[in-house]
């Protein structure tokens, strides 16, 4: 019984440690993410992903339904926000903890990501540019 009670968390993404939450596509500690994404699905159920580039995975695996809102870490401040009215910093040399590549750091407002793109380089997007990205990223080969 205990064998398969620990079998049961592992596939759905949990582990007996408090405070860890393990991402169902990569396995990587969601909560520690910088790029911590979680969502909401319009049964109820809330999970939690490592970056973006799982999000899209998830959807597309599309076995918990249809996801209803998504919000995502404020690199800047920690704070949730609407994934889909962040604003994204990719492709320079900042490299968010604890996320899977392609490097996307999420910001609530432009103001501070522009800031942090002067000092780490790359390009501010919105999401639908975010998802480019990632898309870009997969079509290269790059997927893990």
């Amino acid at each position: 019984m205990r064998i398969f009670l620990l079998t049961l968390l592992m596939l759905c993404g949990a582990t007996l440690a408090e405070g860890v939450v393990r991402c169902r596509m990569c396995g990587m500690d969601a909560n520690k993410s910088q790029t911590l994404f979680v969502l909401h699905y319009q049964d109820g159920a809330v999970e939690r992903t490592c970056s973006l580039h799982c999000v899209v995975l998830l959807e597309k695996v599309g076995d918990k339904g249809p996801v209803a809102t998504i919000e995502t870490r404020d690199f800047a401040t920690g704070k949730l926000c609407d994934a889909k009215e962040a604003v994204y910093l990719g492709g320079g040399t900042l490299i968010p903890k604890g996320s899977m590549a392609p490097f996307l750091a999420a910001f609530s407002n432009r103001v501070t990501a522009d800031q942090f793109a002067a000092k780490f380089k790359g390009k501010v997007v919105d999401y639908a540019g975010a998802l480019r990205a990632v898309a870009e990223f997969d079509a290269k080969g790059q997927a893990r």
